[in-house]
């Protein structure tokens, strides 16, 4: 039976490492390096346990922010379930891959006239509304246009993740969303209008959430606004307990809470909340992003060199800050492998770096004292929040993405020619 040493990495025969059942180096040599890989079992396997543990009643919404491409959304289409957006790039990926416009949830704190347009025109499901002068921007075109619009609102209900700063999207300090109060009157206004109508209520506390209570708190708040809302007979039928579940990023790090144990404290904390305010069940929706995307997938690098400095050894990779910002933004840290077969040669503390003109260390780990130029690492765990962010910073160009499953592989996004880092110049 192979090793299994990471999510979705076992040992071929022969000791390298594979990713969904191919060889890391077969893929490095068909698509080059860096690139990122996803592997579909897993990603199905992932959306699986979080719809065998919430159940038909709950509405599971992919984060397109974690990764998205057509090929991407395709498979979430198929798999059946919703897609957040938050942008026309987003809309438009979606669109081309003919994605059910009923189960697009159109996201963001600032909409343009041109995004709420767009959703209107594309038949988006759900529009989130996070500010009173967005709600009134979207009545005008909604009038314009003869549409109504369908719309959740978006409530920052004060209650905080106990996660990086970078990642908390509630609180007092926070962007998102409306206060409960001004939220009510957003609810009033949508009720009195003919070109808005609607459907719920939407929080969204933060990202890497490891405490399933903290999800369950935000929603007393959203119940006590639904009851609220309710005294002036505007119904709630949705919910939305927004945040990012936990993934584990470091071998040593605490198992992350498991779908069933979210879906336990979620599910009943929604029943507490209907009984206590009054109201009928709203049905449930959650946006899991980087829980379905981030082990799914891993970036592979070819080391250039590996040199000794006075107190470290650095190991310089053909990647960067532009393909994975993570590290750089918030000090993330990924388990990082060589590919080949086992090494018997001692571990010893590596910091990996990245090439471009930047102090773009990305992580020390251990790796074997015999690693040297032209050895391929796997960094694992980069299916969420690394593509999507990526840049042309130092003008590089975007890597390839690929999908591995039952032992092939399909390229997903090409990778970027040198000379389109060029295209939207202007030669004046």
């Amino acid at each position: 039976m192979s090793e299994v040493l990471a999510p979705g990495l076992t040992r071929l025969a022969d000791g390298p490492l594979a990713f969904g059942g191919v060889g890391l180096e077969e893929l490095a040599e068909a698509y080059g390096t860096p690139l990122v890989a996803f592997d579909g079992a897993l990603f199905d396997g992932r959306v699986a346990a979080f719809r065998t543990a919430f159940g038909p009643q709950t509405d599971i919404s992919y984060a397109a922010k974690a990764f998205l491409c057509v090929a991407m959304a395709r498979r979430v289409a198929a798999l059946g379930l919703s897609l957040d957006v938050c942008s026309l790039g987003e809309l438009r990926t979606a669109q081309a891959a003919d994605f059910p416009p009923e189960r697009l949830r159109y996201h963001g704190c600032g909409k343009g006239d041109d995004e709420l347009e767009a959703a209107l025109r594309g038949g988006v499901g759900r529009i989130i509304i996070d500010n009173l002068e967005e709600l009134e921007r979207l009545e005008s075109i909604a009038a314009h246009l003869e549409r109504t619009a369908t719309v959740i609102l978006r409530v920052n209900t004060g209650i905080e993740a106990h996660t990086h700063e970078m990642i908390r999207t509630a609180g007092e300090n926070s962007k998102f969303g409306m206060l409960p109060e001004v939220a009510f009157a957003a609810a009033r206004r949508v009720a009195a209008s003919p070109h808005m109508r609607i459907a719920g209520l939407h929080s969204h506390i933060g990202s890497q959430i490891y405490e399933p209570r903290f999800l369950a708190d935000a929603v007393e708040p959203l119940f006590e606004l639904a009851a609220s809302l309710s005294g002036v007979e505007i119904a709630v039928a949705e919910m939305i307990a927004g945040g990012g579940f936990a993934v584990r990023y470091r071998p040593e790090d605490p198992p992350a809470p498991a779908p069933e144990a979210i879906a336990q404290r979620l599910l009943a904390a929604m029943r507490l909340g209907a009984e206590r305010a009054g109201v009928p069940l709203p049905r449930l929706g959650i946006e899991p992003g980087r829980a379905l995307a981030a082990e799914a997938g891993l970036s592979l690098y070819r080391v250039m060199s590996v040199k000794d400095h006075a107190t470290c050894r650095f190991a310089i990779v053909d990647g960067s800050m532009a393909d994975n910002p993570r590290p750089a933004l918030y000090g993330s840290y990924h388990h990082v492998v060589r590919a080949d077969g086992p090494s018997t040669a001692v571990a010893r503390a590596t910091t990996i770096c990245g090439r471009s003109c930047e102090a773009d260390e990305m992580m020390t780990v251990p790796l074997p004292e015999d690693l040297h130029g032209g050895d391929l690492l796997a960094v694992c765990t980069t299916g969420a929040y690394t593509y999507s962010m990526a840049s042309n910073y130092n003008r590089f160009a975007k890597p390839a993405v690929v999908l591995a499953a039952d032992g092939a592989h399909t390229l997903w996004v090409r990778r970027e020619r040198d000379s389109e880092t060029l295209r939207f110049d202007v030669d004046t």
